[in-house]
């Protein structure tokens, strides 16, 4: 009987429970009811907001090109310092104006005289500095697979000397053009490809070639002065290391010259091969090889 009492109140119980959440769920039903209902009714109309005017971006103003600022040659310096801190580098960079020489352009182009000049597969051009108009086209008559070299520049390591711009050819060739006009005033053939972007020091143009020359051609007497032949294909530019000359060769070769002569200073054996040019920075002279290595060298002597 006790049992059958216990089971009562639990039905009971439950019982009541059951009716308690339907009536919960029921006034749920009833809210949410008259909740959509209110959501369905159509919206008062409110007067439209005026859009924000988009904010216009005024003009650049076109920037003011120094044109007696000059990169004369491959590396900016003789040092090959690859660096120039008078140029203005203030962000954002734009596109001020863009030239197509119509063929590809494997190494940089140079400034000087108002000019940048440049070497493609086949031509050697000059545009002007401030407005992208090509000046001239010369014909090399082969690819130039290196930056051109500006002389007589002021403040530059050939102030003085006769104004040209001088060009190699994978023909071997040196040429000489006038900047005006880009008409050629000399030539001197290596009889080997040239692919190191000249150096110009005073009246000496220094360039290597691919049978491992390392030549001295004058700007005044448009001959050879010397020749050294260093033992292994020269490629990258030349770099002025005090009063040497210093340059890799695909022989694994660093080697120091005297400039005036050509007579060796140092050579370094190091293997593998140098392809780029070296630069001269605190009394070192740093190199990348094709094995690769940076090498950082005694500029006095050679050492590693």
């Amino acid at each position: 009987a006790r049992r059958a009492q216990i089971r009562r109140r639990r039905i009971g119980a439950l019982a009541g429970a059951v009716v308690l959440l339907v009536v919960v769920v029921g006034a749920f039903a009833g809210w949410f009811s008259s909740s959509s209902g209110k959501n369905d009714a159509p919206a008062a109309l409110t007067t439209p907001t005026t859009p924000t005017a988009a904010k216009t971006i005024p003009a650049s103003t076109p920037p003011t090109i120094d044109t007696s600022a000059s990169w004369p040659t491959f590396g900016n310096t003789p040092e090959n310092t690859r660096s120039d801190t008078a140029i203005n580098s203030t962000l954002p960079l734009r596109t001020v104006w863009s030239a197509d020489t119509g063929r590809l352009i494997e190494l940089p182009p140079v400034v000087g005289g108002g000019r940048v000049v440049v070497g493609n597969y086949g031509y050697g051009v000059a545009i002007d500095l401030s407005t992208g108009k090509i000046l001239w086209k010369h014909a090399a008559g082969a690819t130039i697979a290196a930056s051109p070299a500006l002389t007589g520049l002021a403040g530059t390591s050939s102030a003085g000397q006769p104004q040209e711009d001088i060009f190699a050819t994978i023909a071997g060739d040196v040429l000489a053009l006038n900047p005006a006009t880009g008409a050629l005033i000399w030539k001197v053939a290596l009889g080997s490809s040239v692919e190191t972007s000249p150096l110009v020091l005073g009246n000496g143009v220094f360039v290597g070639t691919r049978a491992g020359l390392l030549v001295r051609i004058s700007l005044t007497t448009h001959q050879i002065v010397w020749q050294d032949q260093t033992g292994g294909s020269v490629k990258g530019a030349i770099t002025q290391d005090g009063n040497d000359i210093v340059f890799g060769n695909y022989a694994g070769y660093v080697s120091a010259l005297n400039p005036a002569n050509g007579a060796t200073v140092w050579r370094s054996n190091l293997g593998g091969r140098f392809y780029g040019a070296a630069a001269v920075a605190g009394g070192r002279i740093f190199i990348g090889n094709t094995n690769d290595s940076v090498y950082s060298l005694n500029a006095a002597t050679g050492a590693t």
